[in-house]
């Protein structure tokens, strides 16, 4: 059985430790023959975006640093200590992805599909990871295939920690691969077909959270495929006014769309950046809905500034603003 390339390991273990050194030569069908620039001295380009701009790994704290990096090193020990068990290898490949090392992740999963290739799990973060790189279609293949592999499988709770311990409120295996595909197909343009993979993904969700997280993806591609009643339908079937943790900035979002009002007062001082850029793309949205689309494009070119290249918000409005530049979208 082919174990994960002793190269790719090795090369996983020193990087964690702070040593630099060249990547392994990357499997040309997973970077779409992407420019890659490893530099010694400066930031590291880990994918192009839709305008052909390096996107670049962002910098973290000490403290965090220090975490990831010893959580990389463990989940690379159970890997040695457990060889045989694919859990040991899908924990390489999110430890990884967690530095925002997506392209050596996708590697360590496509060695774990050579593997456990009847496993939706290896298909659901590859697809999550090709998608961050802007691979959108090969992700959409990855996530379909992931669709099929649960079809008549009993759905469970993805686990947050490398111990399999899950932080409540949890999403599940089921959820993520409907939530992931729906947004691939979003962003690719293809609206009708994310609004039923967000359907899928709403009919699934086991929480407030969760629920929320995926009308407003739902109702977001239903307004673009021209579905506006079924639209206003999930707005008033989702309870806005819950008590939620993680969807707080999704909560915020649908309060907007349900009020047509894209100027809500918002205390920015409460939000972390990615909460911020997802808040303002919802603005973004409504300002398009309302025709203002001069308006939208300042925000989605805001969102772009950041170096938040990896959220959800900041891939849909990099391929709003990519779609604008040709039609309407």
């Amino acid at each position: 059985m082919k174990k994960i390339t002793s190269v790719l390991i090795g090369f996983l273990l020193m990087t964690s430790c702070g040593s630099q050194s060249e990547p392994p030569e990357y499997d040309e069908f997973h970077t779409n023959n992407m420019t890659q620039e490893h530099l010694i001295d400066g930031p590291l380009i880990e994918a192009t975006s839709l305008f052909g701009a390096g996107l670049v790994r962002p910098s973290f704290d000490e403290n965090s640093t220090e975490i990831l990096q010893t959580e990389l090193q463990q989940a690379i020990r159970n890997y040695h200590d457990k060889p045989d068990s694919p859990e040991s290898i899908l924990w390489i490949a999110r430890k990884t992805a967690d530095l925002w090392r997506f392209q050596d992740a996708i590697l360590v999963l496509t060695d774990g599909i050579d593997q456990y290739s009847e496993d939706a799990r290896f298909y659901r973060h590859r697809g999550h990871y090709l998608t961050a790189i802007r691979e959108f279609s090969i992700a959409e293949e990855d996530l379909y295939k992931a669709t099929k592999l649960i079809e008549s499988t009993q759905d469970a709770p993805e686990p947050d920690n490398i111990d399999g311990s899950v932080i409540e409120p949890a999403s599940t295996l089921h959820y993520n691969i409907w939530l992931y595909f729906g947004f691939v197909q979003y962003v690719l343009g293809d609206f009708a077909d994310a609004a039923e993979a967000f359907q899928s993904a709403y009919d699934t969700a086991g929480n407030d959270d969760t629920r929320i997280t995926a009308a407003d993806w739902l109702y977001l591609s239903l307004i673009r495929s021209n579905q506006t009643d079924k639209a206003h339908i999930v707005l008033q079937n989702v309870n806005t006014r819950t008590d939620v943790s993680d969807a707080k900035s999704y909560q915020i979002r649908l309060q907007m769309y349900s009020d047509g009002n894209a100027a809500l007062n918002i205390d920015e001082t409460t939000q972390n950046p990615f909460e911020k850029i997802t808040i303002q793309y919802g603005k973004a949205m409504i300002l398009m809905n309302q025709g203002e689309e001069v308006l939208a494009k300042q925000i989605l070119n805001d969102i772009i500034d950041s170096n938040l290249w990896a959220a959800l918000s900041y891939i849909a409005a990099e391929s709003d603003l990519h779609r604008l530049r040709d039609s309407s979208i």
